[in-house]
């Protein structure tokens, strides 16, 4: 392992515990604020995807009372590293019609998804037609949406200036895109991870295995404690880069203490 993973397992119990306890009373008080999402109120999708992550968070730490399997912790690694890149990428930008911009795509690609699977559902023979009949409404709701998401995204300043290659971002939804003006250009995780977690090697990337069930997740040498702690190490990093998005974006939330203490700890 390389010197600041070390560093880093020495204290990750006392660490994760210290990020865990600042979080949650924000995170509740982000679940008071904004109930619910709405698609053109972009604060509502930040404010719950915050909320998710915390609770992935939560979830994967109290697992440690009930000893947590190694195959489960590093499939939570996986999930929890996926969701925070997304959320720097998409909204850990100053630049708001871009934030705008890749909200929307990424809205829309979750919702052109929804569709394309309601309609292989209303294909098969096998499910009654009650069931179709849902499957139908649901892709029309979902249609609404998406126009929604597509005019509010033609009516960002940045539309007006980047029409064609935007034109052609909405071809594919592409939110990952890396520059605006090249439909093809697309960040895979492992980019995501290194630009936006700072992590540079490809450890997090084949942990897919674990979600997958490949063979490398059944794979046992043995060092158990190396792997406990790589995971502890990792999961460490993950939070501390999560922490830090909320506590500056969130940060109204704060105390003046607790903004002083926080801006000294980041600094």
């Amino acid at each position: 392992m390389d010197t600041d993973t070390i560093r880093i397992i020495r204290n990750t119990e006392s660490i994760f515990d210290f990020h865990i306890n600042k979080n949650t009373p924000i995170v509740n008080s982000l679940a008071q604020i904004y109930p619910q999402t709405y698609i053109n109120v972009i604060e509502t999708h930040i404010a719950h995807r915050c909320i998710n992550i915390h609770n992935i968070f939560s979830t994967l730490w109290r697992c440690r009372e009930i000893g947590i399997d190694n195959c489960s912790a590093n499939a939570f690694l996986r999930i929890l590293a996926d969701h925070i890149s997304a959320l720097l990428l998409i909204y850990d930008n100053p630049d708001h019609n871009e934030v705008a911009l890749r909200h929307y795509l990424c809205i829309a690609d979750g919702i052109n998804s929804q569709i394309i699977v309601m309609q292989e559902l209303i294909a098969k023979d096998t499910i009654p037609d009650s069931a179709k009949d849902t499957a139908k409404e649901t892709i029309q709701h979902e249609q609404d949406n998406l126009q929604v998401c597509i005019d509010c995204i033609k009516a960002l300043d940045i539309y007006k200036t980047n029409k064609v290659s935007i034109d052609n971002l909405l071809t594919n939804y592409n939110w990952k895109y890396k520059d605006i003006s090249n439909n093809r250009s697309k960040y895979n995780w492992l980019e995501l991870y290194r630009e936006k977690l700072k992590i540079q090697n490809s450890y997090i990337q084949h942990l897919s295995l674990y979600v997958h069930g490949l063979a490398g997740s059944v794979i046992n040498n043995g060092n158990m404690e190396t792997s406990i702690q790589l995971i502890k190490a990792i999961a460490t990093k993950l939070i501390m880069s999560f922490s830090e998005f909320i506590w500056m974006h969130f940060n109204v939330l704060l105390s003046k203490k607790e903004k002083d203490y926080l801006s000294n700890l980041l600094a």
